[in-house]
């Protein structure tokens, strides 16, 4: 059988496999999950005291915790300040064409800049 030929019997395979599926969903959550501590500037020792958790706990969910649980999910969001959107895909060719989509959707968003701070703004924000 050929190298393509092999591959494409294998996605056949892991098309549907709910096993394979949710590694994809736990990968997607824990990556957010990181973005939003790093847009906040929150530390894994925060986010466990925010909890009420563990720092090893903060680590096993970021390390792809299997039985990461909606509840999990939710006070996570709670602890955060910010909703984690969450998508299940049916099959692997959904998954992709939502990832394809997103980034699309990514490029697409305009660039937000930060304002410049000049020593004449300083002042004015000082004599207000």
């Amino acid at each position: 059988m050929s190298e393509r030929g092999l591959l494409d019997r294998w996605v056949e395979e892991w098309d549907r496999d709910p096993d394979y599926l949710v590694e994809g969903v736990l990968l997607a959550a824990t990556e957010r999950i990181c973005e939003l501590m790093d847009k906040h500037g929150i530390s894994r020792a925060e986010l466990a005291r925010r909890l009420g958790k563990s720092r090893a706990y903060v680590t096993r969910v970021l390390n792809g915790q299997p039985n990461m649980t909606l509840k999990t999910l939710t006070q996570i969001a709670v602890a955060l300040g910010e909703g984690i959107d969450l998508f299940i895909p049916s099959s692997v060719r959904e998954d992709r064409a939502q990832a394809a989509h997103k980034a699309v959707r990514r490029a697409k968003r305009p660039r937000r800049s930060k304002p410049a701070v000049t020593s004449s703004s300083r002042r004015a924000a000082a004599a207000t």
